[in-house]
């Protein structure tokens, strides 16, 4: 193939670049000047022993050397209060049992938080940061390993829970806050992450928080490292963060409803129930020369949003039993630079309007797809360009049931099954039984039906299909662009045969593709601008083609091909526009 003229068309970069910067200036990484801070109030020295043998409240915080809690007794704050166990540093569960050591009963005051319609869940943290201000009450001091906390920053910070809903540090209010070198671990289960019941590290309200140098590490099932909701901002500097799976109780059934829902739905192709990082409402966070990394659902998280912007630059991004890179969902849009992704499902998961753009030279190695777009009533804007290489053991990139758009400038996919881009069916709508929850798993018409696909400035290599033509039109154009494969309507079907389920969840989009004319109302419209090459490599199925002045339309090394519209032969070397059914084909 030929290297085609660069030729630029920055509107819709312009376009995507502008919305995701915005409001999204990073903080740049300096010296900051750092107010007085003091050492945590360690656990007392004490040769004080409690031991609950029935129901007991407990007024003030209590330093004892021992502890014993009998079965079936429990232990309690007064009414508006919570209390939280630490052993030597470190929170626990106040569960029955003996504890020895630096033992701490911490009382504080509640701190409710309520997520939609749910119960109001009590939140606990080991340091509370409010309108610029260490809240002394308010905070479990006792649970601080060590480092210094002051009003508007905190160096060394050491946390570890191995207790339920515990958070590391909460940042809120109107608060400007800094955080270096923290490192927080969490053992255990978190409530729900739509809310940050259990986070390492929370910011709500208009707060903004910068990490420098943080080690962030989670063990437990929706038990993210980091959580933003309302007009919280964050800003991540030279971080890991990593999470790993945790143990769900045996009772727990699954539920799509947000705030109960504790497991990734196995009708996305995944599997899992921890997201490493979670933004909600209108969160805005800044990555940078960080690692984010997770076992399985997914890395950077965006989910009930709305207004969220996500920046993430030089960056690497992993899954590695399963999960995607970014989740990007409502009026979001997510901008990845010069980053890396290496993950075992897909890099980007699209849906109900949400918007990406990966550039700056990123690269994907993943093991499955390339980016996933799904629901009603579409999906948003996918921008790849900048020099992005993106290699799939699967297909680079799959619409399933929606419309959208894609626009592929100066970048490259490739797909080692050779279908470059599909709109398909989604192939979970099919299935019989399966739980629905309103627009994200419904099989309903999209209201714009239509997938918008655009190759400019690039060769690429692989088949462009639209196997869902009882639902919606596919919109190729190859602008200054070479493409070597088909253009083709197609029927699907499980490649195995086999219908997927939670057991087998990987068979979600591994579909085969019989091709052939439309059997639905809609079709395949393809457009070739000045400058574009197609080359034909098996016969295509279209309902319009159109070929401009200067676009050339052969087979492999330069064989000649053969145009039909509803049986008649046309010249393929005579530029025009064909409507009808269309097949193209080597000669």
């Amino acid at each position: 193939m030929t290297n085609p003229t660069k030729v630029r068309r920055p509107g819709l970069r312009t376009l995507l670049l502008s919305a995701a910067g915005l409001a999204m200036v990073p903080m740049a990484q300096s010296a900051l000047a750092q107010p007085a801070l003091t050492q945590p109030a360690l656990a007392k020295a004490t040769h004080e022993t409690l031991s609950v043998q029935a129901d007991r409240t407990l007024a003030r915080t209590t330093h004892l050397s021992s502890l014993t809690i009998a079965p079936g007794a429990k232990l309690s704050a007064p009414e508006g209060k919570s209390l939280t166990l630490t052993v030597d540093g470190v929170e626990r569960n106040l569960a029955p049992g003996t504890y020895t050591g630096a033992v701490v009963l911490t009382v504080t005051p509640q701190m409710p938080f309520r997520f939609m319609d749910l119960p109001p869940e009590m939140f606990r943290a080991a340091v509370v940061i409010d309108d610029d201000h260490y809240i002394a009450d308010k905070s479990v001091a006792a649970a601080v390993l060590g480092g210094k906390v002051g009003d508007t920053s905190a160096n060394d910070l050491v946390i570890r829970s191995e207790g339920e809903n515990f958070n590391g540090v909460w940042v809120g209010g109107h608060s400007n806050y800094t955080l270096n070198a923290p490192r927080i671990t969490l053992i255990g289960n978190g409530g729900n992450d739509f809310s940050g019941f259990g986070a390492g590290i929370t910011v709500t309200d208009d707060a903004t928080l910068t990490l420098h140098d943080a080690q962030l590490d989670s063990w437990g099932a929706i038990r993210p490292a980091i959580f933003v909701n309302k007009q919280g901002k964050l800003k991540v500097f030279d971080s890991r963060i990593t999470v790993r799976n945790g143990t769900l109780p045996d009772d727990y059934v699954f539920d799509f409803a947000l705030g109960k829902m504790k497991k990734v739905p196995w009708q996305l192709g995944l599997s899992g129930n921890v997201r490493a990082t979670v933004i909600v409402d209108s969160g805005e966070v800044y990555y940078k020369r960080s690692t984010i990394r997770s076992e399985g659902w997914g890395a950077l998280s965006i989910d009930a949003p709305k207004h969220v912007r996500m920046l993430v630059e030089d960056c690497l991004i992993e899954t590695s039993d399963s999960g995607y890179g970014v989740f990007s969902i409502g009026d979001s849009i997510t901008t990845v630079r010069n980053s890396h992704f290496d993950v075992a499902d897909m890099a980007l998961i699209m849906a109900a309007n949400g918007s990406a753009h990966i550039t700056d030279g990123t690269t994907v190695d993943s093991k499955r797809f390339g980016v996933m777009m799904f629901t009603y009533p579409r999906a948003g804007t996918l921008l790849i360009d900048g020099k992005t290489v993106m290699n799939t053991a699967s297909t680079g990139i799959q619409a399933k049931g929606t419309g959208g758009k894609i626009v592929i400038d100066d970048a490259r996919i490739i797909p080692a099954n050779g279908i470059l881009i599909q709109a398909m069916i989604d192939d979970n709508d099919r299935q019989p039984g399966v739980p629905r929850a309103g627009y994200a798993y419904g099989n309903k018409t999209p209201a714009d039906p239509d997938l918008e696909v655009s190759l400019r400035n690039t060769e690429l290599t692989g088949d462009v299909v639209n196997s869902r033509t009882s639902q919606g039109n596919l919109f190729l154009t190859l602008e200054n662009a070479t493409l070597e494969g088909r253009v083709s309507n197609a029927e699907q079907s499980p490649r195995t045969g086999a219908k997927p389920n939670e057991a087998n969840f990987r068979l979600i989009g591994d579909v085969a593709n019989a091709f052939g004319p439309r059997k639905g109302t809609f079709g395949t419209y393809l457009t070739l601008d000045l400058g574009s090459t197609w080359i034909v490599t098996a016969p295509s199925y279209l309902d319009k083609l159109t070929i401009l002045p200067g676009a050339k339309l052969v087979g492999k090394d330069g064989t000649p091909v053969t145009i039909s519209v509803d049986g008649a032969q046309m010249n393929p070397a005579k530029p025009g526009s064909y409507v009808g059914a269309i097949v193209v084909a080597p000669a």
